[in-house]
């Protein structure tokens, strides 16, 4: 990973920033007044912006975040900011963050306090993890327990009732493909779909090559994130399924 700096970055947070360059994580270095200092190659393949977008800049100008309930996170009094600006121990946090293409991840953020030689705290290092897939999984296991909360019998859920539910999301999937479908969501392979749903491994691949075509999606993962945000998306009336044109 390679990391930009501000070109008046302070020299003592220089030294201090540069070895982030072997993090796997997408990184970034911000003031004690929310100014970006650093932004890390995988900090722009994550969110999109190239370090000319965000050096200098403010982050909740560039990465506005909010939490599980829609309130929004960034300020002048960030918590992250505050609580390392006091010295305080600042434990990582979930955020919900918009990208340039104007879509919205979720991701975890890590900060480290960076201290000076001689130990005053000079700026923040941001480790951001993608975690979007845990989140969806998430939101689906507690979809999947208000269903049995509400009365479902767990030995008959996966295959009926969640199927009946991604046929109402997709409408074009007939039953046999909708138990299939689901079968994938919960992680299961064509060996072990086959076996559930009593077929042959090619039967279940042939099936899955339609929900394919009837999703308009180019892979399995994609096929899974659809029915997933489909299954654990609010929808009125006729609201259509989500699209995978967004970014997960």
């Amino acid at each position: 990973m390679t990391l930009m700096l501000l070109p008046d970055l302070p020299k003592g947070i220089r030294p201090l920033v540069t070895p982030i360059v072997d993090t796997a994580d997408a990184a970034f270095v911000m003031s004690l007044d929310c100014q970006f200092l650093a932004w890390g190659s995988r900090a722009q393949q994550l969110f999109g912006f190239s370090p000319p977008d965000v050096l200098g800049r403010y982050c909740y100008d560039v990465l506005p975040a909010r939490d599980a309930s829609g309130r929004c996170l960034c300020s002048v009094n960030c918590p992250m900011v505050v609580g390392a600006r006091y010295g305080y121990s600042v434990p990582p946090s979930e955020a919900r963050i918009c990208t340039k293409q104007n879509g919205a991840i979720w991701v975890r953020l890590s900060p480290i306090v960076l201290r000076a030689p001689h130990g005053a705290i000079c700026a923040i290092l941001v480790l951001a993890t993608d975690v979007g897939r845990y989140k969806l999984a998430e939101q689906l296991v507690r979809w999947i327990a208000s269903r049995l909360d509400a009365g479902e019998d767990s030995s008959t859920f996966a295959a009926g009732d969640a199927a009946t539910m991604l046929r109402t999301c997709f409408p074009d999937l007939t039953q046999r493909e909708s138990e299939v479908l689901w079968e994938a969501v919960i992680g299961k392979d064509y060996h072990e779909i086959a076996t559930a749903l009593g077929m042959q491994p090619t039967t279940v691949r042939n099936h899955l090559q339609r929900i394919l075509t009837r999703l308009d999606v180019h892979s399995q993962r994609q096929a899974v994130l659809k029915a997933v945000l489909a299954l654990v998306t609010p929808r009125t009336g006729s609201q259509a399924a989500p699209s995978m044109s967004r970014s997960y």
